[in-house]
């Protein structure tokens, strides 16, 4: 098997596979796995035409799902990649696995540990509903955009290429508003600075609040599967009531009104961010799942 470090030429091939075999999974665009490269350390060789990819995370190998047909003869793969971790002396392990390739590998592998990974399961919304915020339900983020349009001289533009410079010094900026010691937001802020220096590259969609002519909030994210766009990015000034319900709000009904459903992935058990998901009324879950010896 030639196992080969993913690069920016990798994207035609890693779309190939996700376009044609959609999991579902945030994880699953070449942007995702582009843009967190720095922490996956992602591998990957195509394995009886199944896209398979080894991440080393947090000192351990592990497998992301194989991407390919929906059928048995995922089975032989599996075999191949558990043959693979054992001659490399890795102990067998899985991350991000969808529910319905869980329940597969629990009926052909009893022995393996099979258990849901509710931090990394993703949200899903009605895009309709994440625009109109209507309804009880709805009510107070509904007077916080009212209050956010009434109270700022803003302008709402779709995210391009002049705009890049500037959000990534907005991102220095929020990183320093919040912590710039966390590990976790270290991760993610060099995600959008390696996403935004390839924006048109990659495909992606974002969108910009400015006020009084300042960039104050940014959003990004591009199409995961016919159906639904996954917002891979969304960051605001935490000083400004009001803000981050505007750009939600505004991205959407901007860039993604033709499109039934938003996927704004997962809370990683951080309990203000399960909160602020929660609180937008997902639609549904997309369940993954952790599998080890």
């Amino acid at each position: 098997m030639d196992f080969r470090p993913l690069t920016l030429e990798s994207k035609p091939l890693f779309d190939k596979y996700f376009i044609k075999f959609p999991l579902e999974i945030s994880e699953y665009t070449f942007t995702n796995m582009y843009m967190w490269d720095h922490y996956y350390n992602s591998k990957y060789a195509v394995v009886d035409d199944y896209l398979c990819i080894i991440a080393y995370i947090e000192k351990q190998y592990v497998l992301l799902p194989p991407v390919g047909p929906k059928d048995d003869s995922l089975k032989n793969v599996l075999d191949a990649m558990m043959n693979l971790f054992q001659n490399e002396g890795w102990p067998f392990a899985m991350c991000r696995v969808p529910e319905f390739m869980a329940m597969q590998i629990k009926q052909w592998y009893p022995s393996l540990n099979v258990e849901m990974d509710l931090d990394n399961s993703d949200y899903v919304y009605r895009t309709k509903d994440l625009i109109e915020l209507a309804g009880r339900k709805y009510h107070a983020k509904k007077n916080f955009l009212n209050r956010f349009v009434k109270e700022n001289n803003f302008q709402y533009v779709s995210l391009t290429s002049e705009y890049i410079d500037g959000c990534i010094d907005f991102a220095e900026k929020w990183l320093e508003i919040k912590d710039s010691n966390d590990e976790g937001l270290l991760h993610e802020h060099d995600a959008i600075k390696k996403a935004l220096s390839h924006f048109d590259y990659l495909g992606l969609k974002g969108g910009i609040i400015l006020i009084d002519r300042d960039i104050e909030a940014f959003s990004f994210g591009e199409m995961l599967t016919p159906d639904t766009a996954n917002v891979h990015i969304e960051k605001a000034n935490p000083n400004i009531p009001g803000l981050y319900v505007a750009i939600n709000q505004m991205f959407c009904a901007h860039e993604w009104h033709d499109v039934p459903y938003i996927n704004r992935e997962q809370d990683l058990g951080i309990p203000g961010l399960r909160k602020a998901k929660q609180s937008y009324h997902p639609v549904r879950m997309i369940y993954k799942y952790a599998v080890w010896q």
